[in-house]
């Protein structure tokens, strides 16, 4: 069900794909929140789209590299792949996916996502490198 035009606020609409996301029902979350940022960009909805856990984790992979010809330096779209990375047990990835985020813009999550990786890889030099400031 779509929400009313006059009520889409940016806040609203954060609301309601935080909701769809994280109560399971991914597949609406999934389309709710390809059609608000194909009419516009958005850091927090493509944060929501990397949180949605289950649905068709492959087509949003793909989704996701359409949307890197146009929004490779977002640091939040990095985020992102990181995420879909982790749900395909694809860690290697993950890591460079949060490394190109942070190169771009600090984000916190990020950051905390990388360490947790590299101490699971045992590579706790680089963990402790960037934890600081955590």
């Amino acid at each position: 069900k779509d929400i009313p035009t006059d009520e889409e606020t940016p806040e609203v609409m954060h609301a309601y794909a935080r909701l769809l996301a994280h109560k399971g029902n991914s597949d609406t979350a999934q389309r709710f929140i390809e059609k608000q940022l194909s009419r516009h960009w958005d850091p927090v909805l493509i944060d929501l789209y990397g949180d949605i856990s289950g649905g068709e984790v492959d087509l949003r992979h793909l989704q996701m590299e359409k949307w890197k010809c146009d929004y490779d330096d977002d640091a939040h779209l990095w985020q992102a792949f990181a995420k879909i990375y982790l749900l395909k047990n694809m860690p290697e990835k993950a890591e460079e996916a949060l490394v190109q985020a942070l190169s771009i813009k600090e984000l916190p999550e990020a950051r905390r996502m990388l360490v947790k990786l590299l101490v699971e890889k045992e590579d706790f030099s680089q963990a402790a490198q960037y934890s600081v400031g955590l």
